[in-house]
């Protein structure tokens, strides 16, 4: 059971998805300047891959249910699901 809950709270601090929005390293420690991860699901079934540096998001791909995929190199701190500029 604590394994479980400890790996949520990982996730949490890099991805939270609430009220139609995918809100990208929220609450990132700042023990962990840089990395990456790969196949966090969102609500909705949206896959998210993420990367940082410097503790800042450095881009993000957004994988849609229907296949369609979305990279945004610039950094980003929220995606609303309804509208996505590019």
């Amino acid at each position: 059971m604590w394994n479980f809950a400890v790996a949520a709270g990982l996730i949490e601090m890099l991805l939270q998805s609430q009220g139609g929005e995918i809100y990208l390293l929220p609450a990132l420690p700042d023990v962990r300047k840089q990395g990456a991860v790969t196949g966090l699901v969102a609500r909705g079934g949206y896959v998210v891959n993420i990367n940082w540096n410097n503790g800042k998001l450095s881009g993000a791909i957004i994988i849609f249910k229907t296949g369609w995929e979305m990279c945004r190199p610039e950094p980003i701190a929220r995606l609303p699901f309804e509208r996505i500029e590019y």
